[in-house]
């Protein structure tokens, strides 16, 4: 059969079924459209840092505790752009 359009755009998306995090101010649109956007290709978002993250997205002001955090539980970190890129 077939995939639907939303079916396609999920198989071929590099987060579908991984966790991401978003924290601090996103400057290209506000988090929960980035949120959305990031359900729509298949991720699993979460609101905080776990052992289930594979991506923390980092915006402006980000806590240091947050990337500490991240960093001690090996997830990769990416700024917003680079997360972007990594979508597009």
């Amino acid at each position: 059969r077939t995939p639907l359009a939303a079916e396609a755009l999920t198989a071929m998306s590099p987060i579908s079924d991984k966790g991401v995090v978003f924290t601090g101010k996103m400057t290209t649109g506000s988090r929960s459209d980035l949120q959305a956007r990031a359900r729509a290709l298949g991720a699993r978002v979460q609101t905080a840092v776990s052992g289930a993250t594979d991506y923390l997205v980092c915006g402006e002001k980000v806590g240091a505790k947050k990337i500490a955090k991240a960093k001690a539980l090996g997830v990769q970190t990416l700024t917003e752009a680079e997360y972007l890129d990594m979508i597009e």
